[in-house]
Order: C-alpha cells, then sequence, then structure tokens
C-alpha cells in the first residue's frame, strides 16, 4: 500500500472570524438596555478570546510569502471587526440625526477595537505563559482604558461592567477600584474558561492549576474590593430637590427662534411652579435650558445698554418686539416669587460685545462656556461651573480643532455647520447652595461618564462644609427617537455614585432625570422619556470618601501597563 501523507487537521476559514465578531455584538448588545440581560456580560467578551487565542493555531496570523503576506493578520482583525461593526451601527444611530458624514466613521472606529482586543490577545496569551484567566481580563481592560480616556478624547460608553450596575454586590468594588475593575472582574470568566480548554489540550495538570489560582486571585480581589468598596457612611440631613424635565427636540433647540423661545419659557415657568409646590430645598432645571443669551451679569448688563430687542410673533408679545434680558428677567422675577434657589444650565459668556461686521450687526465675544449657575435671591450667586471636558463630535472636533482652517471645513461637511464655538472651563468649581446646605459638584451632560472628571468635582466640592450631591445636567435630546441610549446614559451615571460614594440628581431634557443614591440605586425616575414633567424627592448628601475616591483609576491604568509589557514578551519571544 502506497504511503500517505497524515490528514491534515481542519482549519476553520476566516469567515469564522465575522461570525465570532457578530456572536460578541449580539451579546454585548443584549447586556445592555434595552434588552438589560446583565448575566450576559460574562460571555460576550469570549467569542473574540477564542480568535485571539486560537487564531495563531487556525493559521489566521500566519505571515504569508510576498508583499502581501504580512497583511493576513491584519485582514483576520479587519474581518472580526466587520463582524463587531452592526452592534455599534445599531447603539450608535442616533447620531445619524446630528451627522451624517460622521456617524460611519464614528462606528468604524468603535468597532476596530474589537480587533485590537484580539490583536493583544493574539500576540501575548500564547507566549507569555501568563494564565489566560489574567492575561485576558488585563487585556479587555486596557483596550476599555484606551477607549474610554484616551482615543479622540475618550468614549467611556458600553464598557463591559456597566450593565453589571443592577447586579447583586458586585457593583460595589468599584468604590473601591473603579469601574475598569468590574470589567476586569467580569472578563475573568473567559479567560479560566479558555484557560482550562488549551490545559486540556496540551495536558498540562499544571496549567490548569495556574488558571484556577490566578482566577482565585481575582475573586478574592473582587471580595475585598466589595468591601472596601461599600458607600460612604456620615451624611447629612436629607436635601429636598425638585427637577424640571423639558421635552425640547435638538433640532428645535438647533433653530430656536426667539418666538419658540418665548414658548419654552413660559413652559419651564410653569413646570418650575409645579416643583416648588412640592416644597424643595433645590430645583434643578436641565443644560442650557435657559432660553435667553447667558446669565453672566456682566454679559446682561452689555445687553441691557445697547437696548437690543427681539422681533418676535404678535400673538406672544402686542408690539412684536420683547428686549433681549426678557429671559433673563423673568428668570429672576421667577426665582423671586418661588422663594426656592434654581439650579440654571445656560451659556456663559466672556467678554460679550456687539459691533458691525461686513455689513451686519451681531454679537461677539472673548469666550463662551457650556456653563451652570445658581439663582437666589433673584440673582445669579456665587461662581458659575463651565463645562471642563467638552463632547467629542458633539461640541469639538477631537485633533482636528487644532487647525481652525481645517476644523470649519470638516464642520461645514460633517456637522452640518454646527459652529462648534465653545471653550474649555478653566478648572473644577463646586456650586455652593447655602440655603439647601449642600455643595453641588455639576458634570453637565457626556461629563458624567468620565469616571476621572467626576472624581475630581467631587473632591472639589468636598472642600467645604454641607453635605456633597452630583447634579448631571442633560440634554438627551441629541439622542433623537433613540431611547436605549437614554437608558445607556443613566446607567452610565449610576457608577459615578458608587464609585464616589454620593448621591445624584439628574435634570434631562427629553428625559431620563432621576434619583440615584450612594450605592447606584435609583430612587425615583421621571418617565416616559421624551416628555415634560416633574421630578420630587429626597436625597441623602455624603460626607465619606470611598477608596477609588483617593485613588482614582489607578487599576485601570495598571491593566494598560501590564498588556502592553505581554505584548512586548510575546513579540520578542515569537521572533526568538
Amino acid at each position: 500500500m502506497p504511503g500517505s501523507e497524515p490528514a491534515r487537521a481542519r482549519v476553520p476559514g476566516r469567515g469564522l472570524a465575522i461570525a465570532l465578531g457578530l456572536a460578541h455584538g449580539i451579546l454585548m448588545a443584549l447586556a445592555f438596555p434595552p434588552f438589560g440581560l446583565w448575566g450576559m456580560v460574562f460571555v460576550a467578551p469570549l467569542p473574540l478570546a477564542v480568535a485571539g487565542v486560537m487564531g495563531h493555531q487556525w493559521g489566521w496570523f500566519e505571515r504569508g510569502r510576498g508583499r502581501c503576506g504580512r497583511w493576513r493578520g491584519a485582514g483576520t482583525l479587519g474581518l472580526v471587526s466587520l463582524g463587531v461593526l452592526p452592534l455599534w451601527a445599531y447603539e450608535c444611530q442616533w447620531v445619524l440625526e446630528i451627522s451624517t458624514a460622521g456617524y460611519w466613521p464614528m462606528v468604524a472606529v468603535l468597532a476596530s477595537f474589537a480587533g485590537a482586543f484580539v490583536w493583544v490577545v493574539s500576540e501575548a496569551a500564547r507566549r507569555t505563559g501568563v494564565p489566560l484567566a489574567l492575561s485576558l481580563p488585563m487585556a479587555w481592560t486596557a483596550i476599555e482604558v484606551f477607549r474610554g480616556e484616551v482615543a479622540c478624547t475618550g468614549f467611556a460608553w458600553m464598557l463591559l461592567g456597566h450593565p453589571l450596575i443592577d447586579a447583586p454586590v458586585l457593583f460595589k468594588s468599584a468604590g473601591a477600584l473603579g469601574t475598569y475593575f468590574v470589567s476586569f472582574v467580569a472578563a475573568t470568566p473567559m479567560g479560566l474558561v479558555l484557560g482550562l480548554v488549551r490545559a486540556r489540550r496540551v495536558r498540562g495538570g499544571m496549567v490548569r492549576e495556574r488558571e484556577c489560582a490566578a482566577a482565585a486571585m481575582v475573586m478574592v480581589a473582587a471580595i475585598a474590593a466589595v468591601r472596601n468598596g461599600a458607600s460612604a457612611t456620615g451624611v447629612a440631613e436629607p436635601l429636598r430637590v425638585a427637577v424640571v424635565q423639558t421635552n425640547v427636540p435638538q433640532s428645535n433647540k438647533l433653530s430656536w427662534t426667539p418666538s419658540d423661545r418665548l414658548r419654552e419659557m413660559a413652559t419651564v415657568e410653569r413646570l418650575t411652579r409645579q416643583a416648588a409646590a412640592t416644597r424643595p430645598a433645590l430645583i434643578v432645571w436641565p443644560e442650557t435650558m435657559f432660553p435667553g443669551t447667558t446669565l453672566e451679569p456682566e454679559a446682561v448688563a452689555v445687553e441691557r445698554a445697547e437696548r437690543l430687542e427681539y422681533e418676535v410673533d404678535r400673538s406672544l408679545a402686542p408690539e412684536g418686539f420683547i428686549p433681549t434680558t426678557e429671559f433673563h428677567d423673568r428668570l429672576m422675577a421667577l426665582q423671586r416669587e418661588v422663594g426656592v434657589p434654581i439650579v440654571v444650565g445656560a451659556l456663559g459668556v466672556r467678554g460679550l460685545r456687539f459691533e458691525e461686521r461686513e455689513g451686519r450687526f451681531g454679537a461677539s465675544f472673548d469666550a463662551k462656556h457650556n456653563s451652570v449657575y445658581v439663582v437666589d435671591g433673584g440673582a445669579v450667586v456665587g461662581r458659575r461651573y463651565d463645562k471642563l471636558e467638552l463632547t467629542p463630535f458633539g461640541e469639538m472636533m477631537p485633533y482636528v480643532r487644532m487647525w481652525p482652517w481645517l476644523q470649519r471645513h470638516v464642520l461645514a461637511v460633517a456637522a452640518g455647520g454646527m459652529p462648534f464655538d465653545l471653550s474649555e472651563g478653566a478648572g473644577p468649581v463646586a456650586l455652593e447652595v447655602p440655603r439647601a446646605g449642600v455643595r453641588l459638584a455639576t458634570p453637565i451632560c457626556f461629563e458624567v461618564t468620565r469616571a476621572r472628571l467626576c472624581r475630581r468635582l467631587v473632591r472639589e466640592a468636598r472642600r467645604g462644609d454641607g453635605g456633597v450631591v452630583l447634579a448631571n445636567l442633560t440634554n438627551d435630546g441629541w439622542f433623537g427617537g433613540f431611547d436605549p441610549a437614554r437608558q445607556q446614559h443613566l446607567q452610565t451615571a449610576r457608577w459615578r455614585c458608587v464609585e464616589l460614594g454620593v448621591p445624584m440628581v439628574r435634570a434631562a431634557n427629553t428625559g431620563r432625570s432621576a434619583f440615584v443614591d450612594a450605592s447606584g440605586r435609583v430612587l425615583g425616575g421621571l418617565g416616559p422619556a421624551r416628555a415634560e414633567g416633574v421630578l420630587a424627592g429626597e436625597l441623602m448628601g455624603a460626607r465619606g470618601e470611598t477608596m477609588y475616591s483617593r485613588i482614582g483609576d489607578v487599576f485601570g491604568w495598571a491593566c494598560v501597563v501590564g498588556a502592553g509589557v505581554l505584548v512586548v514578551v510575546g513579540r520578542r519571544k515569537g521572533t526568538a
């Protein structure tokens, strides 16, 4: 009988790479609102991990011959990312209403992080000898930190640990080591499973022991973090708060006419009087829902001196004209009437002036900010807070903004000509409301997704006397008709309460407004979304300090360093 070559193991085609990416995307989608199956987070990373660990054995990352051979591995990563693309296309569909031209590049970049994770695993996991129960969650966390803190100034949206805010116990560990640690723990089971499978294939009893020991170490660390991450004790007196929720679609707000502003002012006045009837110590409006130019006293004085007027419908004003300071004056009169301090989202303008340019008379300024004010005694009191981190692609263009001429051209094509003329604030500011006995840390809109920033604001608020409360003023009109994004925004905001041990009052245009306690539990919410209304309730202002508040994201950055070391060591061993 003629000799024959041994049968070759069947190597899966690269179509499997797309299928693995798609499976990951489906599992992630199920874990988040509107589905909310939080248990899916423990299996969602597994398909990507399989691609990284098994890809070399299947020949997906081998270099071929010729000039294009080196790109075979990159092609595999691209196919994995292609499979994940539908996840981000679904989750970011609200961007289409803001920037059709920017939607697909954003979706592609977000999907590429799945490929980046597969690459890190492929380089590190097979050569270093580090148990997969440690190396895989470390790689996952490193990619999340890079996406959430570095790339395009950071997009900490849909992190693996986020759905676990509704799971028992584990979420408390964020009070010690942050939300990135929760993601690390959630990714550990996939590493343990693949580690044990690999140990079985290589008949490695020692490998099995290392994997189990590594997983046990993570469990012990998680238990310790849960105990150290309990919400801070020692609280101030209960604070009764009322929230005014408006319902202004973002498309309307971008083209607000003076007549539209007058109608919205009447609506918010009515809602504020309803809120005052609940006898709160504080009333909170959403982000930038003040219809006037600004609440900055110096700028208002300039407006008044110029005696400027808006033309409006005669059904709203018999003369057909109103002073541009009408909105400011009505707000001050409203606050005096209700007798309750009001926290207001408005534009902060520095150096306002009116001058003629190219035959047209208009306003110019030295700087314009997305700001929060406290109005009490019929006047603006204390310092304002100016937004420190502008929303990428919503308020500024990352990187491109360094070249103003280029930004102007990009905005004309990709952002419908929106001006993107806001400036960042100079530093963290805590708003003091002495009559309410509280100091407010006020992350604006997307800032509440930035754990590092919220930590700075809360630490600043803790420098004074009184209870500390997070007040998140947001305009969720940007999400249009995609309500799951509103749910996810609130879900992400709740983690700041757990990390910092402080409660939150959340005032949202188009919803979801809510009260959240220091453990991240929603005490009361205003539903349904895209509806106006008033929410009233009590919060306890925290006085203590969590471990995370003291050390920040040390664990997350340690994972970045650790994953980098694993990649370097793995590549060197691969070339040895």
